[in-house]
């Protein structure tokens, strides 16, 4: 009987294993599925989370809590491993002692370690129907040691094998464990014990396969070093057919010649015509949308051209300037901003046909992009938009086309705008021999991805 460190009472049973009293419900479970070297417990010592467990053939350590089992055997240093019934125990320095029918054995736990070793697998030795295979000698598939061979190849009458193998652990060998599988043929690894490291495989089927087999070292820790041969099982001369097989390979070459040829003429004329086609439909598109937007213009602007000599009217007028000054001054903003942009309608069909002409000269740029601010101004204070062009150098000129600069700037304002929180910021960089003029909102912005799009005719960013 045995109490551990969260009050739960053991009983080591004679041929029955270890079982656990339950206070609660006055019954006991049984631990039998627990691999114990035998089932006579002649001692439990509980120290820590775990319980040290002797047998009348061999020692275990387990931990309830996580099912961690370790046993010990003569492999393991025991000199005795039939231990005595009720001879156990914990002494006051931690050393637990054990009787045994050989006398005491004592040990700290702390000392026992766990074999952490890595053992690499090797086979060592090659059966070819149950004689062993040396290397390079006639009809051997071997021209070195197996131990070194990474690949074989089979005649259709040698498929019978067989194969030694051992993990490079000398700490119990016979306590390792292996598994091994021959991909293309096994489905599922196949286990077996340290004392028989032996497999083999009968009428192997013509075909290739690769052969694994890893080991564990004496406490049973799976090593990564697995063994790997290549297996190759070839066909007989009779089942080759070489000639037939030369006259099937070139009638199937001129078959696909002749259908990949057909393929590449079709898919070449077919890409012309669909080219031709997108082509024609993207002109005519684009005539269509420059018509429609030219005779838009066209109709717009003359209506306009009739509103400003009422509105010049009214503005002139004091008694009616007095009162809605400011809102005919918003008016004759937007007039301004409307005309312009029929003006700019107009001239991308001159742009677009070639008939568009700039005319250059000397020009302050800080009194144009203040001109063009002014168009925006209004509009910026309902929006609670401030545009700042305070970084423009006032002398700063450069040589341009006021009217298509004007646009430019326009354009972008109007846009900034749209998007902007609280700042438009206009600002200019003399760079070698041309000025770089920015223009920077604390907007959304624009992706990169739609960056590289932002010119094409009548593209928008698709954004809420």
């Amino acid at each position: 009987l045995a109490i551990d460190n969260k009050k739960r009472l053991w009983v080591g049973t004679y041929g029955q294993g270890l079982c656990r009293y339950n206070d609660e419900t006055d019954d006991f479970t049984r631990y039998d599925y627990l691999k114990l070297p035998n089932k006579i417990i002649t001692s439990i010592i509980p120290k820590g989370d775990l319980l040290w467990i002797s047998t009348n053939k061999g020692l275990a350590v387990y931990n309830p809590d996580t099912e961690y089992l370790k046993t010990y055997s003569k492999s393991n240093g025991l000199y005795n491993e039939q231990f005595t019934p009720c001879s156990g125990f914990e002494s006051s320095d931690g050393r637990l002692f054990l009787g045994s029918t050989d006398g005491f054995c004592y040990f700290f736990p702390q000392d026992l370690r766990e074999n952490t070793y890595n053992p690499p697998v090797v086979l060592t030795n090659m059966t070819i129907f149950g004689k062993d295979i040396q290397a390079d000698t006639s009809h051997s598939p071997i021209r070195q040691s197996i131990g070194y061979t990474d690949e074989i190849v089979l005649k259709y009458n040698q498929s019978m094998i067989g194969f030694d193998f051992a993990a490079l652990s000398y700490i119990a060998p016979k306590e390792n464990d292996y598994q091994y599988m021959l991909e293309g043929l096994d489905s599922e690894w196949q286990f077996t014990k340290g004392s028989n490291n032996h497999l083999s495989y009968a009428n192997l089927p013509v075909g290739e396969y690769v052969l694994r087999i890893k080991g564990t070292n004496s406490d049973k820790l799976w090593s990564s070093n697995e063994v790997q041969l290549k297996i190759k099982v070839l066909p007989p001369f009779f089942r080759s057919q070489l000639a037939y097989l030369i006259y099937a390979l070139v009638l199937l070459i001129a078959i696909m010649l002749t259908v990949w040829y057909y393929v590449k003429r079709t898919e070449k004329h077919q890409k012309e015509r669909i080219k031709r086609l997108n082509d024609e439909k993207e002109k005519e598109l684009y005539n269509s949308k420059i018509d429609f937007f030219t005779n838009i213009a066209h109709e717009i602007r003359t209506p306009l051209s009739l509103i400003i000599g009422p509105l010049e009217y009214l503005m002139k007028t004091s008694s009616i300037n007095n009162v809605y000054g400011e809102y005919l001054s918003i008016i004759e903003q937007n007039y301004k901003r409307l005309y312009a942009l029929v003006t700019q309608l107009l001239d991308f069909r001159k742009v677009d046909t070639g008939s568009y002409k700039l005319s250059y000269d000397c020009y302050r740029i800080k009194e144009i992009i203040c001109k063009v601010s002014c168009i925006f101004e209004l509009s910026a204070r309902q929006k609670k938009v401030a545009i700042d062009t305070s970084s423009i150098p006032e002398e700063l000129s450069i040589v341009i086309d006021e009217e298509a600069f004007t646009k430019i700037i326009s354009n972008l304002l109007s846009n900034a705008l749209k998007y902007a929180k609280s700042t438009i910021r206009i600002t200019t960089i003399e760079k070698d021999s041309e000025i770089v003029v920015t223009v920077t909102d604390d907007g959304i912005g624009i992706t990169d991805q739609e960056k590289t799009k932002i010119f094409d005719a009548f593209y928008q960013v698709k954004n809420n």
